[in-house]
């Protein structure tokens, strides 16, 4: 049960990380 809760705090930690990244190249260019 521990492992799911982990794995889903990662995935959502990544998605955030990669938004943030996303974000910041878009402004770059911009």
């Amino acid at each position: 049960m521990t492992g799911v809760y982990l794995a889903l705090a990662l995935g959502s930690a990544a998605a955030a990380g990669g938004i943030v990244i996303y974000r910041r190249r878009r402004s770059k260019d911009m």
